[in-house]
């Protein structure tokens, strides 16, 4: 199932380590762990999941799932439009609030009952045949049964008595402060001897610190972050040449040229495109 509000995805395919990539997407990401478990890499640092594990991936976040822990990985994930959970939210039930902590960007590891999660999935599926099908309101019903969904999702992580799952690895101090100053300081000198200066410590250590850590280059984290604000920027209308200053690119040819690359299309392909 597949449109311009949520994309649902039922699968138990064996995870490939070669063919899995970090990425980030403008929308809500949500991934639901029915059999077995997986590791998954989330925006620094690694989870396993388990059946009954709901990983809530904040949009503009890196993941990944690095391999699968158990001979059969059965899950249902879904990438969300932020607008479908804000038109359906109201004033006393905002259903974004399980993607923000104390009104911050967040991404959560949490624990459903399982039995729950089953019966949402099976609710889904059978919904998803009939809007697959073409029946009439099953496009309606399957949102619906979504939402539903969204709505225990948020009861979990705002019940007290919940224990979120704790990280596999933390971030060693280094590159945890390296990844959290990146995300807040994008239109800055990034450099690698910038970086290395600002955490008084030698450039070549912090290079084979943070892809050890994170998996990918400096530079790599870097381009993806600022890729994921000029998308934003020229979704609200921004230029490509002003999309490019503000999200840190130093010449509009490397910012073409990575957009390219990311995207397979030019910026003015990708408003276009949206629009």
């Amino acid at each position: 199932m597949s449109n311009d509000r949520f994309d649902m995805f039922h699968v138990s395919d064996p995870v490939d380590p070669d063919m899995t990539t970090f990425h980030y997407r403008d929308g809500y990401e949500v991934h639901c762990t029915l059999e077995g478990g997986g590791l998954f890499f989330l925006d620094g640092r690694e989870y396993v999941s388990a059946p009954g594990t709901v990983i809530l991936v904040h949009y503009g976040h890196l993941c990944r799932i690095i391999r699968q822990v158990s001979p059969v990985f059965e899950r249902m994930y879904f990438y969300v439009s932020p607008r479908l959970l804000r038109e359906a939210s109201t004033p006393r039930s905002d259903l974004e609030v399980c993607f923000r902590d104390a009104g911050s960007p967040v991404t959560r590891v949490v624990g459903m009952d399982l039995d729950a999660l089953r019966v949402h999935a099976r609710l889904l599926d059978e919904a998803r045949r009939e809007a697959d099908a073409g029946a009439f309101g099953g496009d309606i019903l399957l949102e619906h049964r979504f939402l539903d969904l969204m709505v225990d999702v948020n009861r979990v992580t705002r019940c007290s008595g919940n224990v979120l799952l704790q990280a596999r690895g933390e971030l060693s101090p280094l590159v945890d402060g390296v990844t959290r100053y990146i995300n807040g300081h994008l239109t800055d000198d990034l450099t690698l001897d910038a970086l290395a200066d600002r955490f008084f410590t030698d450039k070549f250590h912090l290079s084979r610190a943070f892809k050890r850590e994170v998996g990918i280059t400096v530079h790599d984290f870097i381009v993806k972050k600022r890729l994921w604000m000029a998308k934003r920027l020229l979704l609200r209308g921004a230029n490509a040449q002003t999309a490019c200053v503000q999200s840190g690119f130093r010449t509009y040819t490397h910012f073409l040229r990575s957009f390219k690359n990311a995207y397979g299309m030019t910026p003015r392909e990708f408003v276009a495109r949206s629009t």
